[in-house]
């Protein structure tokens, strides 16, 4: 499956800015009014409206990675892991080598730790579930070991 990042206006072939002309306008950002004090919201928050199917990005908090589904940015992984949720070139990246049971998760037999570091979870049927009870639970780059 193929997810597409939304990164701001698409690119047009406009000449370049000149020191006459004004400075680019900031990228747009979701704004709400609450008793008279303008606060900026999340556009990637869990529960925001979105119009572009399939966006995938990351909460303001680096918590979720989250999915535009119908028009609603959706969890698609909680971000448990020390990298939490970060973007690398335009691509949204979440570490889920930490998780609790029944966290969402996309892919069978991917494994994490417990924070506690007392259990082994793998992804069955898109939920963490716990596979093993352990001393310790180590987490080393990608390698995952119950001990």
């Amino acid at each position: 499956m193929t997810m597409a990042l939304a990164c701001g206006a698409p690119r047009t072939n406009a000449p370049a800015a000149t020191a006459a002309s004004s400075p680019a306008p900031p990228p747009p950002r979701a704004v709400a009014q609450e008793d008279n004090a303008t606060t900026v919201t999340d556009p990637f928050a869990i529960g925001a409206r979105c119009p572009n199917e399939g966006t995938v990005g990351c909460t303001l908090d680096k918590a979720s990675l989250v999915t535009c589904t119908s028009g609603v940015m959706v969890q698609t992984s909680p971000c448990r892991g020390p990298a939490a949720c970060t973007v690398h070139d335009f691509t949204p990246r979440c570490d889920t080598t930490l998780a609790e049971p029944n966290d969402r998760c996309g892919n069978d037999g991917v494994a994490a730790c417990t924070p506690d570091g007392k259990a082994l979870l793998q992804c069955h049927d898109h939920a963490m579930v716990k596979t093993l009870s352990c001393a310790s639970c180590v987490v080393d780059g990608t390698n995952i070991s119950c001990q």
